[in-house]
C-alpha cells in the first residue's frame, strides 16, 4: 500500500484495522500538508483546530482569531452551536476527554469581540457581475462572504424580517444570544453585501432575467414535518419550527402546564427547553428509539435532563386527543427495536397491546423539517425525491444554467455544514462567472500564513487530565429566562484547556513495507477518513497474499460484529458437493488484527491429511500443497503471512470426531486463532447428521441460514494476485 504523507492527518484510525500491525506514526518532516490533524479533516470547513489551539496555549489569542476568521465567517455563532464533529475524532479522547475544540473557538471569538479586534479579509476590486442569493441563513451568508471577497456585487433576498435564517428564528437565545449573532453578522455585512428583508422570491428563474449572472438557492428548512396521526388540526398542536420561530420573533405562546414534544433531534430538544421557559410546568419528550440513537447534540440532551425535562424512549404517538377543539392528551404505543436500517440504527416496531395515554395541553411535533422550494416551479431546476433541490453534490450546480443550490435546500443538517456548503457553492459560482470548469474544491490560496509553534506537549501535559468545564447559570435562573447558560472560558481556562492538545498535526502515519501484506483494508473499506491510502501497482508474487474481506466498518447482520460476517463454506454447495454420509470442514486460521503464517497452515493441513481428508481442489491452500496425502505446503510459501487462510476439506462423517479431536490438539501448537465451520447434507427429516457427534464432543453448534453448522464465525475467500 502507498500512504500519502501530505494527506495523512495522523488520526491513527487505520492502525487498529491493520491485521499485521504494519502502520505506525512518527514525527512529520516539514509543516506543509493538505490537512494538519484529524480534527481538521473532520471539520466541514477544514478549520486548523490544532493550529488555533496551539496559538491559544501560547496566549496568542489575536493570531488564533485571525487563523479562525479567515476560513470561518461566523466564529461567535459556530463557537456556541456547532455540533463539533472534530471532538468525536480527537485523539485526546483515548486518554481522558476530547479537547473542547468548540469552546476554545468561542473563547477566541469572544476575546476578539470584547477587545474590538476585527479581521477583514482582502477584498478584490469590485466587478461588474452581480449574483443573487435567496436566503440569509448560514449557507447564504457564507457564500455571500466568499463572493464579496472576489469583488462580485451580491444581493441577498430574505423572506424573514431578520437576517440569520434558522440561527435567528430556530436556535434559542439561551444557546445563541441575539447580540452575539448580530456581532457575527456585522462582520460579514461590512463586506458591502446588500440584504433585502421581507423579500420572498417566488420565481428563481426571474432573477436571471433581472440581470443577475448567477443565482444561489440558499433557503432554510422552515417547514415542519407532520407525524400523520389523527388530531393534528387541534388547537395547541405546533410543529417545532413554527413554535421556535414564534418565540424567537417575540410572540408569546401559551403552552399550558403540560407539553409533549415528539422527536429526538435538535429541534425537539430546543422546543422542549423553550417550552419550559415559556411557562410549562412539565415537558415530556417522546422518541421512538433509544437515547443513544437520538440525533440531537449530546450536550443539549444532557442539559434538558438537568432542567427536569422527561425523556420517554421506545414510544410512538398514534393519536392526539382533544376536547372542545383543544389538545387534551396524547395516545402512544411502545416500540421494540429489531433489524438495522440504512442509517445504521435499529428499526422500531410497534408492540401490540402496549397502548397508553398521557394528559397534555400542547403537542409540539419535531420529527423533521424541509425547505420551501416552491420558487423553482416554472424553471428548469429539478427536485429530488426527498423534496430538496437536485444538484451535482460536488459542485452544487442545478440543471438550469446559472442557478446553484446550497445548505438546507440540498439536505443540509447543521450550521457548520451549511457554512461549508455555502463556501463550496461560492467556489463553483466564481468558476462559473470566470468561464472555468466547475471543480469540487476550494481555492485557499489567498489565506494569510500565520506561524504556528511545533513544540510538542510535555510529559506533564500528557498526564491524564479532564477537560476544563465552563461555568453555567444556576438552574432557577436558567429555566426562567433566555439568558445564555454557558458563560465561556476565561483566558486562563482557555490556555489550560489548549495545553491538553496532543498535537496530532506534528505526526504522520507510515507503513512498514516489510510487514504489509497488501490486504487493502486501509484503502478499500473507507478506514481512512481523508483517503490517504492507494494501492501498490504491480504487486509481486508470492510475497503478497491478498484477502477478499467483509467491510470492517459495517456491522454484520449475522454476527453483530463489524466486518465479521459468516459466509457459506465454499467447499460445499450443500446440494451437491457434500454427499450423504460426508461432512465438509472449513478451518479458518487467523483473523484481521491477528493474521497467520503458513507454517501454522501447514500444521492444520498435515493434521487433516492424517485423518484421511480430501482437500477442496479450488481452495488456494490446496493449490500451495506439494502433496495432498501428507498436507505439506510448498517451501516458498511457509514464511508468508496473511489476514487469514482457510483449509477446506471433506471426509466420511465417522471421521468427524477424530478430525475435531485432532484439530483441538494441533490448535494448541498454533501462533494464531483457529475457527471451524462444518457442512453436511441435511437428512430428509430435517435433522443434521453431525449433531450427535458434536454433542458427544461437548460442542454446541449454531446453524446458519444455509443449514450449515457454524462452530466458528467468519470465513474469507482468497484470490491470487500475480
Amino acid at each position: 500500500m502507498i500512504l500519502d504523507p501530505e494527506i495523512c492527518t495522523s488520526c491513527e484510525l487505520c492502525i487498529p484495522y491493520c491485521p499485521v500491525e504494519a502502520i505506525y506514526t512518527e514525527g512529520r518532516e516539514g509543516a506543509d500538508r493538505v490537512l494538519r490533524a484529524p480534527c481538521q479533516a473532520k471539520c466541514p470547513v477544514e478549520l486548523d483546530c490544532a493550529g488555533y489551539t496551539a496559538l491559544i496555549k501560547e496566549g496568542k489569542f489575536e493570531d488564533s482569531f485571525r487563523l479562525i476568521r479567515q476560513r470561518l465567517p461566523l466564529p461567535l455563532t459556530v463557537g456556541r452551536v456547532c455540533h463539533h464533529p472534530c471532538e468525536a475524532i480527537c485523539r485526546r479522547d483515548m486518554m481522558d476527554d476530547a479537547i473542547a475544540i468548540r469552546n476554545l473557538k468561542r473563547a477566541v471569538a469572544d476575546f476578539a469581540l470584547e477587545n474590538k479586534i476585527e479581521y477583514m479579509p482582502k477584498v478584490k476590486p469590485k466587478k461588474a457581475e452581480k449574483a443573487a442569493i435567496v436566503g440569509a441563513g448560514p449557507a447564504g451568508l457564507a457564500a455571500a462572504h466568499d463572493l464579496a471577497k472576489e469583488g462580485y456585487q451580491i444581493t441577498i433576498f430574505e423572506a424573514l424580517p431578520v437576517v440569520g435564517g434558522m440561527m435567528s428564528v430556530g436556535i434559542p437565545a439561551y444557546r445563541l444570544p441575539r447580540e452575539i449573532l448580530k456581532a457575527d453578522l456585522a462582520w460579514v455585512e461590512k463586506l458591502g453585501i446588500e440584504i433585502k428583508l421581507n423579500s420572498k422570491i417566488d420565481d428563481v428563474g426571474a432573477l436571471l432575467q433581472e440581470g443577475y449572472r448567477a443565482v444561489l438557492i440558499a433557503v432554510g428548512a422552515h417547514q415542519g414535518t407532520k407525524i400523520g396521526v389523527p388530531g393534528e388540526d387541534l388547537n395547541g398542536v405546533f410543529d417545532a419550527i413554527e413554535f421556535l420561530r414564534k418565540v424567537n420573533l417575540g410572540e408569546k405562546v401559551n403552552v399550558g402546564n403540560r407539553v409533549a414534544v415528539v422527536g429526538g433531534g435538535n429541534s425537539a430538544i430546543d422546543a422542549a427547553r423553550v417550552a419550559l421557559r415559556e411557562g410549562a410546568k412539565e415537558v415530556h419528550v417522546f422518541y421512538r428509539r433509544e437515547k443513544d440513537d437520538m440525533p440531537a447534540i449530546g450536550d443539549e440532551v444532557e442539559a434538558a435532563e438537568k432542567e427536569g425535562i422527561k425523556l420517554h424512549f421506545l414510544t410512538v404517538p398514534v393519536r392526539i386527543m382533544g376536547k372542545d377543539g383543544k389538545v387534551s392528551g396524547l395516545e402512544c404505543v411502545r416500540t421494540e427495536l429489531r433489524e438495522r436500517d440504512s442509517s445504521g440504527r435499529r428499526k422500531p416496531y410497534v408492540i401490540k397491546g402496549s397502548e397508553y395515554s398521557v394528559s397534555v395541553d400542547t403537542v409540539i411535533q419535531a420529527i423533521g423539517q424541509i425547505p420551501d422550494i416552491s420558487l423553482v416551479k416554472g424553471s428548469q431546476v429539478k427536485t429530488s425525491r426527498d423534496g430538496n433541490v437536485a444538484v451535482d453534490l460536488k459542485t452544487l450546480v442545478t440543471d438550469q444554467k446559472g442557478i446553484f443550490a446550497t445548505g438546507d435546500a440540498t439536505g443540509g443538517k447543521s450550521v457548520i455544514d451549511a457554512i461549508a456548503s455555502g463556501q463550496m457553492a461560492a467556489a463553483s459560482i466564481i468558476r462559473y462567472l470566470q468561464g472555468k470548469e466547475l471543480l469540487p474544491y476550494l481555492d485557499r490560496g489567498d489565506e494569510e500564513l500565520i506561524p504556528i509553534s511545533s513544540v510538542r506537549p510535555t510529559e506533564a501535559e500528557l498526564q491524564e487530565k479532564a477537560r476544563v468545564k465552563m461555568a453555567e447559570l444556576g438552574m432557577k435562573e436558567r429555566v426562567s429566562s433566555s439568558r445564555e447558560i454557558l458563560s465561556g472560558y476565561t483566558l486562563q481556562q482557555s490556555k489550560q484547556e489548549a495545553a491538553r492538545c496532543v498535537r496530532c498535526d506534528l505526526d504522520v502515519a507510515k507503513i512498514d513495507h516489510a510487514e504489509c501484506v497488501e490486504c487493502g483494508v486501509c484503502f478499500r473499506f473507507g478506514v481512512c477518513p481523508v483517503d490517504a491510502f492507494s494501492e501498490t501497482p504491480n504487486i509481486p508474487w508470492p510475497r503478497i497474499i491478498r484477502a477478499v474481506l467483509s467491510n470492517p466498518l459495517v456491522e454484520s447482520p449475522d454476527t453483530r460484529v463489524p466486518g465479521r460476517g459468516t459466509e457459506e463454506v465454499k467447499t460445499n454447495e450443500v446440494s451437491g458437493r457434500i454427499k450423504p454420509g460426508f461432512v465438509g470442514l472449513a478451518i479458518e486460521l487467523g483473523r484481521p488484527g491477528i493474521g497467520t503464517r503458513f507454517h501454522d497452515v501447514q500444521k492444520v493441513t498435515q493434521a487433516m491429511a492424517e485423518v484421511g481428508a480430501m482437500f477442496e481442489p479450488e481452495n488456494p491452500v490446496t493449490f500451495w500443497m506439494t502433496d495432498q496425502k501428507t498436507g505439506k505446503l510448498r517451501d516458498d510459501i511457509l514464511n508468508e503471512k496473511s489476514l487469514s487462510a482457510i483449509v477446506e476439506c471433506a471426509f466420511p462423517i465417522d471421521k468427524l470426531k477424530p478430525a475435531i479431536e485432532k484439530l483441538r490438539k494441533v490448535s494448541k501448537e498454533l501462533n494464531t486463532v483457529c475457527s471451524v465451520v462444518s457442512a453436511a447434507k441435511v437428512a430428509p427429516d430435517g435433522s443434521i447428521p453431525t449433531d450427535k457427534i458434536f454433542k458427544e464432543l461437548g460442542i454446541t453448534p449454531t446453524p446458519n441460514s444455509k443449514n450449515n453448522v457454524g462452530l466458528g464465525r467468519p470465513l474469507f475467500k482468497f484470490e491470487e494476485v500475480s
